[in-house]
């Protein structure tokens, strides 16, 4: 038996009011628990080449660690130290919100998953993403759209991709707000 099924994307469930992005030189944002599978230490990796390149991005990573992974020391060891700044603790959702409003993209180098919810996150705060080509992300994110898509793995990979989405943030910002789902979307289609 053949069943229809309809995709609707699941709404952030933090409200934001968007906002602005901030001035200045990129500024990237990866958010949520620092497990090997999302790709954190491919997002350091990647901010090191994109700066070798003369792209003076930031990076800020917010979450609390899994594993054991020396995250400063990494940082170090790639030249980057002084441009991430670590955020390693459990992030509250007014603390999102601020993080979101002062970045003006969100980074997700997932190695491997099956979806993410702080891309739902990242359009309600009206910001881009960079993600990973894994699981059900890149359904979500519509490439060159409101954010960009590239293969997973591959920090040099990320990095283009990073700069491919400052060189044209202004339309990727502006779209990423129309991408948030609410909640009315989810009872429309269920009810339909």
């Amino acid at each position: 038996i053949r069943v229809p099924a309809i995709v609707v994307p699941h709404p952030s469930n933090i409200e934001f009011t968007p906002s602005a992005p901030p001035a200045g030189d990129p500024k990237l944002l990866f958010l949520g628990y620092l497990r090997e599978y999302k790709g954190a230490d491919i997002g350091v990796e990647a901010l090191a080449l994109v700066r070798s390149q003369g792209l003076p991005a930031t990076l800020t990573i917010a979450g609390s660690p899994w594993g054991d992974t020396d995250w400063p020391a990494l940082c170090r060891s790639l030249g980057v130290a002084e441009h991430v700044t670590l955020e390693l603790e459990y992030i509250s959702d007014a603390r999102m919100a601020d993080l979101l409003a002062s970045h003006h993209m969100l980074i997700a180098p997932y190695r491997s998953a099956t979806q993410s919810g702080v891309i739902s996150l990242a359009f309600e705060a009206a910001r881009p993403v960079v993600v990973t080509d894994v699981g059900g992300l890149a359904e979500f994110v519509q490439d060159g759209v409101n954010g960009v898509v590239c293969e997973p793995g591959s920090a040099s990979e990320f990095a283009s991709a990073v700069a491919r989405a400052w060189r044209m943030y202004p339309v990727l910002q502006r779209n990423a707000r129309d991408a948030a789902a609410s909640w009315d979307d989810v009872a429309r289609e269920y009810l339909a």
